[in-house]
This record gives C-alpha cells, sequence and structure tokens, in this order.
C-alpha cells in the first residue's frame, strides 16, 4: 500500500458500495491473497459508518468515504490537502493540541476524546475520536475513527436538564415497582415528606406517603393501567405525622420493548390552595346568607316599627291598673328582643347603618364590667387587665358592647364548673406582627378575652364564626348561633377581625383587633332624659310601607306635629311642588323604589337649598350611601323606632337647624 492510501494491484475507489466477487480461495502468501484481503478491508472501511483517517508526519495521508460526509467535502483530494486545524472549532483546537504534545513527550494519552468540528457548510458537529498508533509505508503514523455523536451529546444535554430540573423542583418526584415498592426519590419528595432517599427505597409507596398498608394501591393501579396517566388529590402524611392535602400525577413508566415496568409520580403539596378555596367558599356562604339575612332584616324592622310604635301609644292611652297595660308592656318587650335579633341579622349582613364614636374600649369594659360579673355568675372569677394607654378607636359602642357580651357568653358556656375569666386590652402597633393573614397593616386596639374553659378542637375552631353554626342543641332551638358571626361581621365593617386560639382542654383566647384612631380624643356621651320632646313644625312623612308610614303619622300627630304624608318620593317631589313653600322638616325613608331617600333629597334642595331631610332606615344596601349616614347620624332615624326615640330625634334634627 502506498502513501497515498492506494495499492499498487487495485484502484482505491473500486471496493466503495461493492464488495469482492467470490472466488477461488487463493494461497496464504500468494500475491492474489494480499489482493484481495486489502479489496476487502478497503471494503470494509468504506461502507462502514464511522469516518476513518490515517495521519502521519502532520498530514492527513488515508480518509474514507464516510469522512468526506462527516466533513462535507467533496473529494479525497481536499479532504487530504486542507489541514486538520482548518476544520476544528477554535475553542477547541486545545483538546488536540494537549494529545499530541503528550504523545509527543511519551506520556499516556486517553483511548477516547471529543471535540466539535465545522463543516465545509458551517454546520457544527461534535464527534468522538478513537486513536490507535499504527504504521504507514513504514513511517509512524495513527489510526482515528471518528463518530458522529451530535444527536447523542443533544440527548444527553436535555437528559441532563431533565435530571436538574427533576433534582431542583420543589414538587416530590419518585417513582416505584408495579409492587409497589419506591424505585427513585428526589431531593423535593424528601423535603416534602422527611424521608431521606436510603429510609424509603424498596419499601412500599403507600407505607411512605400514608404511612399504612397498600389500601388503595391496587385501584389506582388498575386505573392508571388502562389510561396511561391518573391525576387525582389524596391526604397523605410526612414522616412527623402531619397531613397534608396533595395533588397527584401519576403515569406508566416503560422499557425500550414498551413493556411497563413501573410507575412515576409527581406529588404537589395543595395544603395552601386548599385553605384558600375554603376560605373563597366561606366567605361566598357567608355573601349569600348575609344578603338573604339583610333582606329579611329590613322586612322585620318594616313589621317591628308598627307593632312597637302601636304599643307605645297603647300604653299611653291606657290606664295605670288595667290588663291592657300589662299587655302592651309585653309587647313592647317582646319586640324589643325581636329589635335585637333583627340588629344581629342587619350586622351580619354587613347592611347595618353604623353610628360610630371616638371612644375609649378601657371606659366601655369598665362601665360594664358589674354587668359582666352579673351575667357569668359567682362561680366564675372575672378579672380586668387594661392597658392604661389604650388608644381611642372609632366604632359605634353599641355594636362593640354586642361583641363583648357575646364573647363573654361565649367564654360562660365553656365554663360550666367554673373557672376565670379575663378581659384584656392593649395597643399593637403599625410594625407589629399580625396575628391574621387577613388582617390590613395598621394600627389596632387589641380587646382579648381569655377563659380557662373546655377549649375547642381545630375542626370546631374552622367552623367557630360561620352563621347558625353552635355545639349547643339548646341554642338551635332558640334560633341562636348568630352571636360569633355577628361579631365577627361587626369587626369587619370596621376594619378589623377576631382570632381564636384553643386547644381542647386549654381555654380559649379570643381576641378582637380594632383600628386606632390615635390622633382623635374620645367623643362625651350625650346627656339621657325620660322626657319626650314634642314639637309644632310641619313635617312631610315619605314611607312607601303603609304600616310604617301609618304609625309614624300617628306618633308624630300625637307629639303635636302637623303631618302631610306621601307614599314615595315622586309623590313627596308633587306636594312640595303644589305647595311652594319648603315644610319645616321632611322625614323620609332611605330604601325606597324607583326613588330612593337619597335621590329625593338632592330633588328637594334643588327646590329648596338647605332642606330639613330626616332619613329613617334599618338597611341600606349602598356601602357609600351607608357610610354617608354614619358621619352624619344626627340625620337618621334607625328602625325599628317608638314613640321616644320618634320625638328625640325629631328635636334633635329641627333644634340643630334652627
Amino acid at each position: 500500500m502506498s502513501k497515498s492510501g492506494t495499492t499498487k494491484r487495485e484502484n482505491p475507489r473500486r471496493a466503495a458500495g461493492k464488495a469482492p466477487k467470490a472466488g477461488p480461495t487463493p494461497k496464504k502468501n500468494s500475491p492474489l491473497f494480499e489482493a484481495e484481503s486489502l479489496g476487502f478491508y478497503r471494503y470494509l472501511i468504506d461502507n462502514i459508518a464511522d469516518a476513518v483517517v490515517v495521519n502521519a508526519s502532520a498530514n492527513r495521508v488515508f480518509v474514507n468515504d464516510a469522512y468526506l460526509k462527516l466533513y462535507g467535502v467533496s473529494s479525497t483530494k481536499e479532504a487530504l490537502e486542507r489541514p486538520p486545524r482548518e476544520f476544528v472549532i477554535p475553542e477547541d483546537l486545545h483538546i488536540i493540541e494537549a494529545r499530541n504534545k503528550a504523545r509527543l513527550e511519551g506520556k499516556p494519552t486517553a483511548e477516547r476524546y471529543e471535540f466539535r468540528l465545522r463543516r465545509k457548510n458551517g454546520e457544527v458537529r461534535t464527534v468522538e475520536v478513537s486513536s490507535v498508533p499504527i504504521l504507514w509505508d513504514g513511517v509512524p503514523a495513527s489510526l482515528a475513527i471518528l463518530r458522529d455523536i451530535t444527536e447523542r451529546k443533544v440527548h444527553e444535554q436535555g437528559m441532563a436538564q431533565l435530571t436538574s430540573i427533576v433534582e431542583s423542583t420543589g414538587d416530590a418526584v419518585f417513582s416505584f415497582n408495579l409492587k409497589g415498592e419506591v424505585t427513585t426519590w428526589n431531593p423535593g419528595a424528601a423535603r416534602l415528606y422527611g424521608y431521606a432517599p436510603p429510609e424509603v427505597i424498596g419499601k412500599h409507596v403507600n407505607m411512605v406517603t400514608m404511612q399504612e398498608p397498600t389500601s388503595d394501591f391496587q385501584e389506582k393501579l388498575g386505573l392508571l393501567l388502562k389510561n396511561e396517566y391518573l391525576m387525582f388529590e389524596n391526604i397523605h402524611i410526612k414522616k412527623d405525622g402531619t397531613k397534608f392535602n396533595v395533588a397527584i400525577t401519576s403515569s406508566l413508566i416503560r422499557d425500550p420493548k414498551g413493556q411497563i415496568i413501573g410507575i412515576s409520580s409527581i406529588n404537589r403539596d395543595i395544603s395552601t390552595i386548599k385553605t384558600m378555596e375554603a376560605e373563597l367558599r366561606h366567605a361566598q356562604k357567608m355573601e349569600a346568607v348575609g344578603r338573604l339575612a339583610g333582606s329579611l332584616a329590613h322586612d322585620f324592622n318594616n313589621l317591628l316599627t308598627p307593632i312597637m310604635g302601636f304599643a307605645e301609644l297603647g300604653l299611653q292611652d291606657a290606664k295605670p291598673n288595667e290588663p291592657a297595660t300589662d299587655y302592651f308592656n309585653e309587647i313592647t318587650r317582646a319586640a324589643e328582643n325581636a329589635r335585637d335579633i333583627t340588629r344581629q341579622l342587619m350586622s351580619f349582613s354587613y347592611k347595618k347603618v353604623m353610628d360610630p364614636k371616638t371612644f375609649n374600649l378601657n371606659d366601655l369594659v369598665s362601665q360594664i364590667l358589674p354587668l359582666i360579673e352579673s351575667a357569668v355568675g359567682e362561680s366564675i372569677k372575672v378579672r380586668a387587665s387594661l392597658a392604661h394607654d389604650a388608644w381611642p378607636i372609632k366604632a359605634d359602642p353599641a355594636e362593640v358592647q354586642q361583641v363583648l357580651m357575646n364573647l363573654i357568653v361565649n367564654s360562660k358556656d365553656a365554663m360550666p364548673d367554673g373557672g376565670s375569666l379575663v378581659i384584656s386590652t392593649i395597643n399593637q402597633p403599625s410594625d407589629a406582627p399580625t396575628a391574621d393573614g387577613n388582617l390590613s397593616p395598621g394600627s389596632y386596639v387589641v380587646l382579648s378575652v381569655s377563659d380557662t374553659g373546655k377549649g375547642m378542637s381545630e375542626e370546631v375552631r374552622s367552623r367557630l364564626f360561620e352563621p347558625f353554626f353552635t355545639t349547643k342543641e339548646k341554642e338551635v332551638r332558640r334560633g341562636v348561633g348568630l352571636s360569633l358571626a355577628t361579631s365577627y361581621a361587626i369587626a369587619k365593617q370596621y376594619g378589623g377581625i377576631i382570632t381564636a386560639d384553643s386547644k381542647p382542654g386549654y381555654g380559649t383566647n379570643m381576641k378582637v383587633f380594632l383600628p386606632a384612631a390615635q390622633f382623635v380624643t374620645a367623643e362625651a356621651a350625650p346627656n339621657k332624659t325620660n322626657e319626650t320632646p314634642r314639637g309644632t313644625e310641619s313635617v312631610l312623612l315619605v314611607e312607601d310601607d303603609d304600616g310604617v308610614r301609618k304609625i309614624t303619622a300617628q306618633m308624630l300627630k300625637r307629639l303635636g306635629y302637623i303631618v302631610t304624608e306621601a307614599e314615595n318620593g315622586k309623590d313627596a317631589l308633587s306636594i312640595v311642588r303644589k305647595r311652594g313653600t319648603p315644610f319645616d322638616i321632611v322625614l323620609t325613608d332611605f330604601v325606597m323604589p324607583e326613588m330612593n331617600g337619597k335621590k329625593l333629597a338632592e330633588q328637594l334642595n334643588k327646590l329648596f337649598p338647605a332642606s330639613n331631610i330626616l332619613f329613617m332606615s334599618g338597611y341600606v344596601d349602598d356601602p357609600i350611601a351607608s357610610a354617608e349616614l354614619a358621619a352624619e347620624s344626627n340625620k337618621l332615624l334607625r328602625k325599628p323606632f317608638g314613640l321616644q326615640a320618634l320625638a328625640l330625634k325629631m328635636r334633635e334634627a329641627l333644634d340643630k337647624q334652627s
């Protein structure tokens, strides 16, 4: 064989793609045997998929057809004449140079190495090289076989990235065989469940994730075999015993032949999502019940107003010793109880018109402390621990008192055999950590009620503020079960919350967070009077409910006022236009069809600026209007009302106007 890569007896390209013809076997060492052997080897070299090159004296002296294809050159001559370095990516030249240097220095070199080359058309390929020393026409040379591993490298890189993703993901990714024995366990699984890989490999997957035998494993496996993959949710248990919600995606693992050899599972902790979903459902349920409660309370208020009004008129007309006096007193007492329940419904529905005042919680607690001690009985020791520097708050004192008394009664019921109860106040600055994720940043005054009662389970605690939820059967029969739900609603409408910290056997600590009004001086309480003020002014009474309008008109006339009635806003405007002069005061319902009280007031002020208008309502569906009325409580008469409340509010509105 010559240095050009040919033999003296045949064309170097002859055997490419065509095997030598079979014939009589020549004798060994004969010229014919040598020629046939060389032709056969050349056939093999030209038809293998790998590129073959012989390098001698830093030059290529032989290449096969696969080499031409790999480098993208058109002829053997071109391949042999172009310098080898010309094809190598510059960044990889050091690989070849270091190898050549080591070989010249007689140092051992690896049998295989890799580098990147640039084909004639610019395409970059990665090759794996196997090289062995040979003699070429008596000259030391090297025979190299180059294999194109570009696709393999891409696959390996993809697998490496995939492995990195699996290793770094926060989800638990693991696999198990058809017996359920865990075969792989990623770091995410270790973090989620608390087990290191050696603790779980070979163990049944259900014993690891659920700490119980096979349970529904076979059922899930059957579904998986039918559907290829499966998505479902379950409750799993960590190593420390903590239960959590998990979303599971399982799929089949197949070997290269397509045989099913195992199952992969991707498990994600969805406890937070489940909690948020439960809170959303609870909020939606509360909103729906609230709308219903508000609507019922509005209608109920309209029924109670004539009941209370006629009962008071009846008391005035009845003689002290007549049986009718007792009857009217009982009617009034029952109506007042019904009014209290209605107010709870209104507070719960967020539709009650607030009457906020700036006051100090310490003053309120101190005032009703004797009432609290009387309510809980002698077997329960009551103690107050009030912060001397407690900030004032702005809220309806009656509603805050209702919240406090609801919590007191709840604590009393938790201590049937007696115990101790502590009422405390404390300031929580804006930079203090919040007690609940639903509490907005800000400064709060915290009212706490702690007891040494029997406590409650987590299940009960999670439902504590649901409407009509109670653990006492007697309360259901009494129609109770709204007290804590109402208390929570009151706190929420002022921008606060109520939290409960409790464990069975360790008592309960209820905290009411109310926004502080730090830079406002507490308002002085108005002087109370038992006198019934009267008047002689002209009154336009606007009310769409016949019963409320009738009793209100009678009470106003009993108080000495001159009354003109209107069934709705349009009738009222027509009456005022015909009259030509303003009434001394307009007493109008706020919630009416077509034209509500606010719109009527706007039209009246256009006719007669600065008209004196007093609204009456216990239900305002518009939160903006509710806030406006709350800011000017002297312009609101709350339903249901009796003669005394009507008389006081009328004189207040008339005297302020004058």
